[in-house]
Formats: C-alpha cells, structure tokens, sequence
C-alpha cells in the first residue's frame, strides 16, 4: 500500500478537479481527460490519495506527460498571489504574543506534570491494578 500523492498518477484526477474549479476551459480539458481515461488512468481521486497499486511505467510516463500540460492550462490569479511578500499583505494583523508570567506559569505546570506522570508512571507501567 502507498501512502503518499508523491506518484504523479495519483495526481493527476486531483489537477483535474483542481482546475475545473478554477475555470480553467472545459473543452481543453475535456481533452486531456479522454487521453489519459484512454491510456487507463483513473479520473477520480482515491479516497485515501492514493491509488492502492502502483501504475505500470507506461502509465506512469502518460501521467508525467499529462501533468506538463494541465499546468499549461493554469492561470495566475491576482486574488491568490503565489510570492511571499503578497501573500503575507493578505494576512490579517496578528495581535502580539502575551509572554506574561501567567503564561510562563502555565506551560511550566503542564511541563512539569508531564514529566513527573511520565516518569513515575514508568515503573508501573503495564502492572494491573490487582498487582503482578
């Protein structure tokens, strides 16, 4: 079983849904969809991500070729800029961290009360309660 979208099979029904939200033209899309449902890709995202077996290479090569041309059909948004510093402008104002005592006292108890649970509950770990 693969557990990751990393194979560009896998991708590949994603970018379709992607840029069908994104209005990319039907119509181009429409026919890239038919190429790769033809070569026996699949047009619906597995519900974990990923396909349970892995494609052929044939597929695989089809997969990476499709993939070069769906990003040709993707276009630059002003709404969604892709450059740090623009995306950054698009934050809203974050009010500054409180580094309080109150704060400080805070994390230092859970700190504490973890480490002590988690060191005197070693020795007795896994004992039942009626004892060994």
């Amino acid at each position: 079983m693969r557990l990751t979208w990393a194979q560009p099979e896998d991708l590949v029904p994603a970018e379709l849904v992607a840029l069908r939200e994104q209005g990319a033209p039907d119509d181009e899309l429409s026919a890239i969809e038919r190429v790769w449902t033809q070569a026996g890709g699949a047009t619906v995202l597995a519900p974990s991500g990923a396909s349970a077996t892995p494609a052929s290479p044939e597929l695989r090569a089809e997969a990476r070729r499709v993939l070069d041309e769906l990003q040709g059909l993707q276009r630059p948004s002003a709404d969604e800029p892709d450059e740090w510093d623009a995306i950054a402008a698009l934050l809203p104002a974050q009010p500054e961290p409180s580094v309080g005592d109150a704060a400080f006292d805070r994390v230092h108890g859970a700190w504490l009360g973890r480490s002590a649970g988690c060191l005197l509950g070693k020795p007795v770990e896994k004992i039942p309660r009626e004892g060994n």
